[in-house]
């Protein structure tokens, strides 16, 4: 819920508000910083979760692509409902 609000807000917002955003963007450092962070650990989470997944032989077209697209709350989730790591004693019996 608070997910479709927030994007509801930011797809309906005017220009003046995304006008303010790009001159605080520019002026401040820590929303310079914050901005960016966010874009680039919403970009790379895919790549950690899939990888996560694979490791701990989960199913990855089940539920972890879908949540690995959602930004911060899907990574959340996963880490929430993702399987134990195989152990290594297990590991030695299959081989």
């Amino acid at each position: 819920v608070g997910l479709g609000y927030l994007s509801y807000m930011a797809f309906t917002a005017g220009g003046h508000a995304w006008g303010s955003f790009f001159i605080l963007f520019g002026k401040s450092k820590f929303t310079h910083i914050m901005s960016l962070d966010f874009l680039v650990l919403t970009l790379m989470a895919p790549f950690w979760v899939l990888n996560d997944a694979e490791m701990r032989k989960w199913d990855k077209n089940a539920l972890v692509t879908p949540l690995s697209l959602l930004p911060l709350y899907g990574p959340a989730l996963y880490l929430l409902l993702r399987p134990k790591l195989p152990s290594a004693d297990s590991e030695k019996s299959t081989n």
